[in-house]
């Protein structure tokens, strides 16, 4: 679909889980939301959204030079 959901993540490290759930080092499983990736159950916390663009790279730094690319695993 060209949807792209990031998130802050915190100090969190998550690996993919059952249904499309995330799971955390601690074995928290985090539901992915449209405005905010949250726990399941447990706890009253929520990862908000960042935005983002899908483009290619070299289109984009030729706009924003100093910007810099990080890379998801998986």
């Amino acid at each position: 679909t060209g949807a792209l959901r990031a998130y802050r993540r915190g100090s969190h490290r998550f690996r993919a889980g059952e249904s499309g759930e995330l799971v955390d080092e601690q074995g928290t499983r985090w539901k992915v939301g449209e405005g905010a990736l949250a726990p399941v159950a447990g706890k009253d916390e929520s990862l908000p959204r960042v935005p983002g663009v899908p483009s290619f790279w070299f289109g984009w730094q030729a706009f924003y030079p100093g910007s810099e690319l990080w890379a998801g695993s998986g």
